[in-house]
């Protein structure tokens, strides 16, 4: 998953898993959305929901919440990481 060494899930939701992760060069620890492709498509309005929740995210910066700090996707493996 990029420069994250992914850990143990914490959570789960309708799109996919969430992990605990820690960036490799920062060792900032955050939680990564793990997301894969196929399960967007079994949701109805799944494609827009997801693209509504990235937008969201990206505009919430509060204390107390949690911000996006990348999106990336794995063609190979046919997921979507929101980290």
């Amino acid at each position: 998953c990029g420069d994250y060494i992914v850990g143990f899930v914490i959570g789960q939701g309708s799109f996919g898993k969430v992990k605990e992760a820690i960036h490799s060069k920062t060792n900032m620890k955050c939680a990564i959305k793990i997301i894969k492709k196929r399960n967007i498509k079994r949701v109805p309005g799944g494609e827009e929901g997801l693209m509504r929740e990235i937008e969201i995210m990206k505009l919430l910066h509060h204390p107390n919440c949690l911000e996006l700090i990348e999106f990336f996707a794995d063609e190979e493996k046919g997921k979507l990481y929101p980290c």
